[in-house]
């Protein structure tokens, strides 16, 4: 009894040892410390931390947060904290906390050590959302042309941008000429009008010939005639076919000139633009200013959201990358295999289901920092677990100054889709300092200022859309203006007042697109083309009178040979034609008279004939008559 009493006895100390070691605040403390610094990649500092196994309750007196970007400051400070972690899901390994309270939350405190971690040799990792996005609109900004204004201060020497033998409307000229004279001379030797004249004046002699008139009593000498004048008016129908086909064949040439020649219109217009090109004069077109002047800190503040979205789908990973992970191979054929229920009561690794912040910023200079207040629900490592997307709503504000909200819906339940909202107004700006630029301002002053932003992140798609508003606004330029450029777009900026700055980042699968605008590219646009809209235009005007003047004497040329042709062969396969038809007219004309009087000299032999029956049938009546009186006598 004995032995076995101590053996009972020793492993009772055993255990007890273990769990008093791993149960140590400072084991604990560093646990959490290395998880942080994991996540956030700087230092993560808790002091005085304290940790109760009986009643399973937590607390620190401090959490320090370094920046990764500025390791001498810290990015969260915290004082103290308490909480209670749940018992039963410790049995499976999950940590569930109902509520914690952060209070004397703080931003921007400096660090008595350095809090960047040692770098560790590894792989490099393949970009992420945040740096396929923020590699995208860099390009677009190392892309972006200086503005340059300076052409507007030149002065064109018209006849060096001109030359007459250059442009593509004179070389169309000529060569339509020389293919319109082609044309016209090919009909003019092919096209018989003399033939067809002589032709029909015989034909005009042989119809004058025939006289209606001295044939209206013989209805013989009548048919005789209509069957001349239906052989004749056959003939006239062959010659008028044949006029008719040439004479169409050559309006359809001439039709084709025609349409060519007023297409050469379109080649005058086109020499103007060219010419336009060659003097720079197609058009004032000021683009782009807001994304010179603002792009790079709008960009700055997009790739700070863009960093912790990116960070909350590293660590809190959505369901499809969950389940890729926990995939299993495929065990041998015929060997055993272990089924897995991850899912423990629906517990996750860790969750903290309410969070509440209050706090100071800037190491609690009230002076200076920002109340913070606001709560974060659902806080999470694996949402596909909980089910629940992680919502978060948080203020800043200064009393009568600067105020800030941030909301935002973490939804990894399935794919990540992530929704961001954040608002500011009654913002102090004071003087902002622009990137340099020969005509723009080196900066702007303005006392209040505002922004909204909106992003929604679904999959590798971004949508990110930013307003920006300053008033009132006084721009500084770096040096008093030279020129008369700087001080045309000096005398528009004088007159804004105010900023209106707009930025869309959207995209999905690397093809991201940054566009920007504000009123003052459309103050610089209206602005500076109404002020050059004079000599602008009478340079235009010059170059467009000198490209016509040039192509005047060409198309003068052109249109007389158009000209000529119409008045000439055209006209007279016109007249011809008229006059064919004219003696078909005169031939049926002449039939009609004859038929008419074969028809009268008809009636007139059907009359006499009916006038003799009836005298016929008289006398014989009257000698039947005599005949009957002598018998009775």
């Amino acid at each position: 009894m004995r032995k076995s009493a101590l053996i009972f006895l020793t492993i009772i100390i055993v255990v007890v040892g273990v769990l008093v070691y791993f149960l140590q605040d400072r084991f604990i403390e560093r646990a959490i410390e290395r998880t942080g610094e994991a996540v956030v990649g700087a230092k993560v500092e808790i002091d005085g931390f304290d940790f109760s196994l009986f009643d399973l309750s937590c607390s620190w007196q401090r959490l320090q947060i370094a920046n990764p970007n500025d390791p001498w400051r810290n990015l969260l400070e915290t004082g103290r904290a308490a909480f209670a972690i749940e018992m039963r899901p410790l049995f499976w390994g999950r940590i569930l906390i109902d509520e914690l309270a952060l209070e004397e939350v703080r931003s921007g405190s400096c660090r008595s050590t350095d809090g960047s971690l040692p770098v560790a040799p590894g792989e490099a990792a393949q970009p992420g959302l945040a740096e396929k996005a923020t590699r995208a609109v860099n390009k677009r900004i190392t892309e972006l042309a200086e503005l340059d204004l300076s052409a507007l201060a030149r002065t064109f020497k018209i006849d060096s941008l001109v030359d007459p033998q250059m442009l593509n409307s004179v070389q169309g000229y000529q060569e339509f000429t020389s293919d319109a004279d082609s044309t016209f001379g090919h009909w003019r030797s092919q096209f018989t009008g003399d033939s067809y004249q002589r032709q029909l004046r015989d034909f005009e002699i042989e119809i004058s010939q025939l006289k209606p008139d001295s044939v209206q009593n013989d209805v013989v000498a009548m048919a005789e005639m209509v069957k001349k004048l239906d052989a004749l008016y056959q003939r006239v129908t062959q010659l008028k076919q044949q006029i008719g086909g040439q004479g169409q064949a050559i309006k359809n040439d001439f039709q084709s000139i025609q349409t060519r020649l007023s297409g050469l219109q379109d080649a005058v217009q086109a020499d103007i633009e060219m010419a336009k090109r060659r003097a720079n004069l197609q058009g004032l077109e000021v683009k782009d200013v807001a994304l010179a002047l603002f792009g790079e800190p709008v960009i700055a503040r997009i790739e700070h959201i863009l960093h912790y979205v990116g960070l909350g789908r590293k660590y809190l990973p959505a369901a499809s990358v969950l389940l890729t992970s926990e995939e299993e191979p495929n065990p041998p054929r015929f060997e055993g295999q272990d089924i897995y229920f991850p899912f423990h009561y629906r517990y996750p690794r860790l969750l903290i289901r309410k969070i509440h912040l209050s706090g100071m910023t800037a190491a609690g200079d009230s002076t200076r920092g920002y109340a913070l207040d606001g709560q974060v629900l659902g806080f999470t490592t694996e949402p596909p677990v909980y089910g629940q997307p992680t919502k978060f709503d948080v203020k800043f504000y200064r009393e009568s100054s600067n105020q800030y909200a941030i909301r935002g819906v973490l939804d990894h339940v399935d794919a990540a889709r992530d929704s961001l909202w954040i608002s500011a107004s009654q913002i102090r700006l004071g003087e902002q300092s622009l990137p340099s630029s020969k005509y723009l301002p080196a900066s702007f002053t303005a006392q209040r200022g505002s922004f909204e932003l909106s992003g929604f992140f679904a999959g590798d798609a971004i949508n990110i859309n930013f307003g920006f508003q300053a008033t009132p606004v006084t721009f500084r330029y770096a040096s008093e203006a030279s020129g008369k450029i700087e001080s045309i777009v000096r005398s528009v900026l004088a007159d804004i007042n105010r900023i209106d700055l707009t930025a869309t980042l959207a995209g999905r699968q690397g093809d991201y697109a940054l566009r920007m605008g504000s009123n003052i590219d459309n103050a610089l646009s209206n602005g500076v083309m109404s002020v050059l809209d004079q000599n602008f235009r009478a340079a235009q005007a010059q170059l467009e009178t000198r490209v016509r003047a040039s192509v005047a004497r060409y198309r003068s040329e052109a249109e007389s040979r158009v000209q000529a042709f119409r008045q000439g062969t055209l006209a007279e396969v016109e007249q011809l034609q008229q006059r064919v038809q004219a003696e078909l007219e005169r031939i049926e004309q002449y039939k009609k008279e004859i038929e008419n009087c074969i028809e009268a000299e008809k009636k007139k032999a059907e009359q006499k004939v009916a006038d003799e029956k009836k005298k016929l049938e008289e006398k014989a009546k009257k000698g039947l008559e005599g005949l009957l009186k002598k018998k009775k006598n």
